[in-house]
């Protein structure tokens, strides 16, 4: 099952953006500690963004994290919980 099941059909695309937005930055968080937007305020200079300079090792940790996400989704976890299992 793909992760675009789970978002309502009756949101407007700008909703199902910041919803995947708010799945992408928790996922930050449990991976390396911080937003999206607080790794771009502490490196203003770099291209791109905190992933495309992660290592080989986080982003397949990344992907079993994104998977285990949808799992967790599926079973009707909030956010706050899918955190603390995924952490």
């Amino acid at each position: 099952m793909s992760s675009a099941t789970w978002i309502s059909p009756e949101l407007t695309a700008a909703q199902i953006a910041c919803t995947y937005a708010n799945e992408a930055d928790m996922l930050n968080v449990v991976l390396f500690g911080k937003t999206a937007k607080q790794w771009k305020d502490e490196n203003p200079k770099a291209k791109g963004n905190m992933r495309d300079v992660a290592t080989l090792n986080q982003l397949l940790v990344l992907a079993n994290l994104e998977s285990y996400n949808v799992v967790l989704i599926n079973q009707g976890k909030k956010q706050k919980e899918r955190m603390e299992l995924l952490r």
